[in-house]
């Protein structure tokens, strides 16, 4: 191993391949740098490694932390460019440059120097000069000394201070101490307060002086550690004099320091502070009496000074104001200040007189407080003669809130009494009145002067008067509630009657005060009470005769109270049915029963409306009947529900009528359901006729079986609709009936051929009588015919088809009777009644129709003066209708022959102008008018049609009527309008066959009213004319 190199009092051993080279002279140079390195890192105190250029080769953590660079920032930096240039320091600079190359090691250089970020600081440099294998190396070391010699400073500067005082200080004891405590100096000072002399006191350890107590609790050492620990300590308390004399002293205790900073003891200074000790506990007790006496809860007290200024507070105005002593010791109080402008002039007029007086107040002002709000207080105030002026105040905001409530109370109550429609009035304790309102000023007529005192005695009906008085001056002596009723005189001179009612009034306290009351003109009410009984009396005679059943019954059901009509209605007397259930009256006595707690509850809980019920209820003699109850709850004057009024009416009759419209609309379904079959059957061979015509278009011979089809289907639907339609009218009254004189024969004639095809079919036999004169009748040859068609279409319906129908004409007198009678299924005697009812048949769903025909027959008759009835003994005998017409005795009447049809083409010339919105109607009347060689245009609205005729003016129009947009009416009356002085006839076609729709389309300028489906014969007459 080499010698060592010495780095700052480290030694770095270098081992031999260090000093001497070799092979491995690199890595054994690199491990003893990263050793030194290593070292160097480890070191506390600020460590730097230069060059022989002064560039910083590495720098240690304590360096970086210390002087706040990082490595990066340091290493192969320039000494004097480090951290801003704070190492470029000129000594510095003569210690590196000139001295430490002449010398190995320098030690202790002292620098002291502002360091940019970090401060002035004192420091200690140590530098030494290292070589290895031809590189020198200079290893800087700072030892910051900064702390060191401040404190050496202020230890300098304590030790002068302490010889200045010793010197110059006669009242102070001043001795000083040994690091242990031991007295090492006295002052003449020390002899006077404390009575020793110096050889006594010298080398004694100082606890002498304190108290037993303190000396127990170990508080001289304790001072002694804070001087060492703190360098200072001082504080008050109590030390003993030789003679064993307490007296109150401040002590100080100062560390003593050497030049090294070594400690070499104490001085220890005492001042006698007894005087003041007592003046100052009796100036504190005086203080404490003084504010125990000034802070009482409520009262503030403030003191000023000369010029208006709060010097002082006790704690009870700070609490009513909100400010602090910090505001007061900061002296921006004053009365000026804390005072609201409006009341600044009576403080100034209660200053100026307290000045003149030395006294002020009591007087009343707002003071702000410190949150800026407003405080109501009552000031009084005192000169003490030195120009200080104490104030007394007391917060009355409550009292001045009480006292507005008080009246605000009393002007709401004045403001309300005055509102009130109610008499309001006030009495003492002795019954004296000494308010009133001006309700009762206006019913007496009286002011309220006029009615204070005892005269409101005097307006009181004289024979009222006595028991009146009476009773208020005994609810006057016991303090109790007062109710009575008195006739007064009123201000119109009348006598009225009044009711009164009064409480007692108590103070806080419980004293009685008299009474407030109130009276309320009773007259209309007594006269309503009169009316009410009377009405009552009126009421039960009513109830009691009423023409409806009415009981009472109690919440469990037992009667109380029978009417004589529910007498009359079950069979019952009251006195038979006190007491029982009402159970027994209804049929369903079990259900009753059962249902009848909820019915109550029902009843009982919703008050405000009626409960209805219905019931199938029993009469004395087992009939039954039908009764619909209203029940209506009654309670007692205490508000409990006691009894149900039960009012019933019998309903019966209503009972009845609603099976008859449940029957009817049972026969409305049946009848909805039935035309839908009946449309239907003679749509299917209409259908069916179609397909053959179009499988047979080339024999016209085959093709005329399936038209006769077709054509007696399409009969059967027109009739269906026209006997819809008739019934209708007949049941709305809008029948018009064409009356002529007419020959039953040919009227017979007529119905059997509307209906040959079904009276032929088969073997069915057919008979007509009738007798040889003529049977006249006056009538509507159409509705006629129609009476007897649908008697015959009844007939075949029901009548097989090997069957017998006989039809038979009758005089009987003045009437003829027509008898159709047929061998068929017979009508059961229970329905011979209804058969001539709407919707009514025989035997639904078995091919009836629609149950219309008949209802038809009967009123058609009826129109003429007729009836008409059937008779049958039963199912399967057959059935005779007989028609009954009153005949007209007078000359037979001219045959007349039904409108000859015109055969082949139209006249010639004919321009046809066909307007409908079904182009199946239009397309198949452009057909037929041109095979009648007539010329044909068609539209399909009346927009439409108006166009057409402007540029092909036509000789006939057949038009619809219900289109959209433009309708028939409006088209025919533009049309009348635009071609007045046009010749041309205009035909309604339409399905719309009422008497309303012809008046309207005669209104609209049609010449003929023509009903779909129309025959052809009909078509062809029209638009021939």
């Amino acid at each position: 191993m080499g010698e060592p190199v010495c780095t700052g009092g480290l030694a770095v051993p270098m081992n031999k391949a260090t000093s001497d080279g070799g092979s491995s002279s690199g890595e054994a140079r690199i491990d003893a740098l990263e050793y030194l390195q290593s070292i160097v890192d480890t070191v506390r105190e600020p460590l730097l490694v230069l060059d022989s250029r002064l560039r910083a080769l590495s720098a240690n953590r304590s360096f970086c932390r210390t002087f706040r660079v990082s490595p990066q920032e340091t290493e192969g930096q320039f000494l004097y460019d480090l951290g801003n240039r704070q190492w470029d320091i000129p000594r510095l600079r003569t210690l590196l440059e000139e001295i430490l190359p002449q010398e190995t090691a320098l030690e202790d250089f002292e620098v002291e120097q502002d360091f940019p970020g970090i401060g002035r600081k004192v420091v200690l440099l140590n530098a030494r000069r290292l070589r290895q294998e031809g590189a020198e190396r200079i290893l800087l070391a700072i030892e910051d000394v900064t702390e060191r010699r401040r404190a050496e400073k202020e230890r300098q500067a304590v030790e002068t201070r302490f010889t200045a005082l010793v010197k110059n200080i006669k009242d102070h004891s001043i001795f000083s101490l040994d690091p242990e405590g031991r007295i090492t100096s006295w002052n003449v000072a020390a002899e006077h307060i404390l009575g020793y002399t110096e050889a006594e006191v010298l080398g004694r350890h100082f606890a002498f002086i304190f108290t037993p107590e303190d000396r127990e609790q170990g508080v001289p050492e304790a001072e002694l550690r804070a001087g060492r620990e703190q360098g200072h300590a001082e504080g008050e308390r109590w030390y003993l004099r030789k003679g064993g004399e307490r007296f109150w002293a401040l002590g100080i205790v100062s560390a003593l320091h050497d030049a090294e900073g070594r400690l070499t003891g104490f001085s220890r200074i005492l001042r006698d502070m007894t005087d003041w000790r007592r003046s100052q506990q009796a100036l504190q007790a005086s203080e404490q009496r003084l504010r125990r006496m000034l802070n009482v809860d409520g009262v503030g007290v403030l003191i000023f000074d000369g010029s208006g200024t709060l010097v002082d507070a006790n704690d009870a105005f700070l609490k009513m104001s909100g400010y602090g002593r910090e505001e007061i010791e900061a002296r921006v109080l004053a009365w000026p200040v804390m005072t609201p402008p409006e009341h600044r002039a009576e403080s100034e007029r209660q200053m100026g007189l307290l000045a003149e007086t030395g006294r002020s107040g009591p007087y009343e002002k707002e003071y702000f407080r410190k949150d800026g709000s407003r405080s109501w207080m009552v000031f009084a105030g005192a000169s003490l003669g030195d120009g200080t002026v104490v104030k007394y105040c007391v917060d009355v905001n409550a009292r001045r809130r009480s006292e507005e409530a008080l009246r605000e109370s009393e002007s709401r109550f004045r403001t309300m009494a005055d509102g009130l429609p109610l008499i309001v009035w006030v009495h003492d304790a002795e019954g004296r009145q000494e308010f009133v309102n001006q309700t009762f000023c206006e019913f007496f007529g009286v002011s309220a002067e006029e009615a204070a005192g005892d005269s409101w005695q005097m307006l009181m009906h004289p024979d009222d008067a006595g028991a009146y008085v009476r009773e208020f001056q005994e609810c006057v002596q016991t303090q109790r509630p007062f109710h009575a009723e008195v006739r007064v005189r009123a201000s119109d001179g009348q006598w009225r009657w009044i009711e009164s009612w009064g409480r007692p009034r108590f103070s806080a306290g419980g004293a009685f005060l008299g009474f407030v009351g109130t009276s309320a003109d009773s007259t209309e009410r007594k006269r309503a009470e009169d009316a009410q009984r009377r009405s009552e009396a009126r009421y039960r005679e009513l109830v009691h005769n009423a023409n409806s059943a009415i009981l009472r019954w109690t919440p469990k059901g037992t009667i109380t109270y029978f009417n004589e009509c529910a007498e009359r209605i079950f069979g019952y007397s009251a006195s038979e049915v006190a007491g029982r259930h009402v159970s027994f009256l209804v049929r369903d006595q079990e259900s009753l029963r059962r249902d009848l707690p909820g019915l109550v509850d029902a009843i009982a809980c919703h008050p405000e409306r009626q409960e209805s019920n219905v019931t199938e209820n029993l009469c004395r003699e087992g009939r039954r009947l039908w009764m619909a109850w209203t029940n209506k709850p009654m309670f007692d004057a205490e508000g409990r529900f006691v009894e149900v009024l039960s009012v019933g009416t019998d309903i019966t009759r209503l009972k009845a009528a609603e099976a008859a419209l449940q029957e009817a609309d049972r026969r409305k379904d049946e009848f909805i359901a039935t035309l839908a079959h009946e449309l239907r059957n003679p749509l299917a061979p209409i259908r069916t006729g179609l397909d053959l015509i179009e499988a047979l278009s080339g024999n016209p011979t085959a093709r005329e079986e399936p038209l006769q089809i077709m054509d007696r289907q399409l009969s059967h639907l027109v009739r269906l609709i026209d006997d819809l339609l008739d019934v209708s009218r007949i049941s709305r009254g809008k029948v018009r009936l064409r009356k002529e004189r007419v020959d039953l024969e040919e009227v017979i004639a007529a119905a059997g051929e509307m209906s040959d095809s079904g009276l032929r079919r088969g073997d069915r036999q057919f008979s007509v009588s009738v007798p040889s004169e003529p049977l006249v009748v006056e009538g509507d040859r159409v509705r006629l015919v129609q009476i007897l068609a649908n008697l015959l279409n009844n007939a075949v319906k029901f009548t097989g088809a090997d069957g017998r129908i006989d039809l038979r004409a009758t005089p009987h007198g003045e009437r003829v009777e027509i008898q159709v009678q047929d061998d068929g299924l017979g009508i059961p005697r229970e329905r011979l009644d209804t058969i001539f009812e709407m919707f009514s048949q025989t035997e639904p769903g078995r091919g009836g129709g629609l149950g219309i025909g008949l209802s038809l027959v009967r009123g058609l008759a009826e129109l003429h003066g007729g009836t008409v009835c059937a008779d049958s003994e039963g199912p399967g005998c057959g059935a005779t209708f007989t028609v009954s017409l009153p005949l007209w005795r007078s000359a037979p009447v001219q045959s007349t022959a039904e409108e000859a049809r015109t055969p082949g083409a139209l006249p010639a010339h004919r321009r046809v102008l066909v307007v409908d919105d079904n182009r199946d109607i239009t397309e198949g009347l452009r057909l037929l008018l041109t095979m009648w060689e007539a010329e044909v245009r068609v539209a399909h609205d009346g927009a439409e049609a108006i166009r057409i005729f402007e540029k092909w003016p036509p000789t006939h129009v057949l038009m619809d009527i219900g289109m959209p947009g433009m309708n028939g009416y409006e088209a025919a009356r533009r049309l009348r309008a635009n071609h007045a002085d046009h010749a041309f006839r205009l035909v309604a076609l339409t399905g719309w066959g009422g008497d309303e729709d012809r008046q309207r389309a005669r209104e609209a300028g049609f010449d003929e009213h023509l009903v779909k489906p129309v025959r052809v014969a009909r078509l062809k007459a029209v638009l021939s004319r």
